[in-house]
């Protein structure tokens, strides 16, 4: 069994591993910064660090239900971002991941208590958000094949600050559970 820390991100319940949380705390106030993918929320200052702040729900591709009032600052390493969410639900133990999700964001899905949870694989978030110049540093490295400067997030092909085209018979803003086994 892991600990993780349970959030909410619109409708859909996610799970973090308690080992990559620093904090979590109220959103505040979030400097834009203009020319910046859609999920770059701004920056903020926490703690006397200037943080990226990126929409959890825009980076799953999940229509959003309610304006994000918590900020969960989580790391990787030296990477630290904080990810605008809803509300966190508890921390706790659960078992690994055991169903697949079509979200490459997510380490997998853990049914648990009625709910089926995403779990959020933070070296990957990082990695997209390192890879598509949201966070400071060196790109992350690229699949083969991949153009410099291409957009990481799900493969779209899309420049930064560009919309992603939509996959033929995708739902705008489908969520990052769907398609997951019952």
């Amino acid at each position: 069994m892991n600990v993780y820390v349970r959030l909410r991100v619109s409708s859909e319940a996610f799970a973090m591993p308690v080992k990559h949380v620093l904090e979590v705390a109220e959103l505040g106030v979030v400097a834009p910064v203009p020319r910046t993918r859609p999920e770059m929320l701004g920056v903020r200052n926490v703690r006397g660090l200037i943080l990226p702040v990126v929409d959890l729900a825009l980076l799953l591709g999940i229509p959003g239900t309610a304006p994000p009032g918590r900020l969960l600052v989580a790391e990787d390493g030296v990477r630290r971002a904080g990810f605008a969410i809803e509300q966190v639900s508890g921390v706790g133990e659960l078992g690994d991941p055991t169903e697949e999700t079509v979200s490459d964001l997510l380490a997998g899905a853990i049914f648990a208590e009625g709910d089926l949870i995403g779990v959020i694989d933070v070296p990957r978030i990082f990695d997209v958000l390192q890879g598509s110049g949201a966070l400071p540093g060196a790109p992350a490295p690229r699949e083969s094949g991949a153009q410099p400067g291409a957009a990481a997030l799900q493969g779209s092909g899309a420049l930064p600050g560009e919309a992603a085209p939509q996959e033929s018979g995708a739902q705008p803003g489908a969520g990052a559970l769907q398609g997951a086994p019952p």
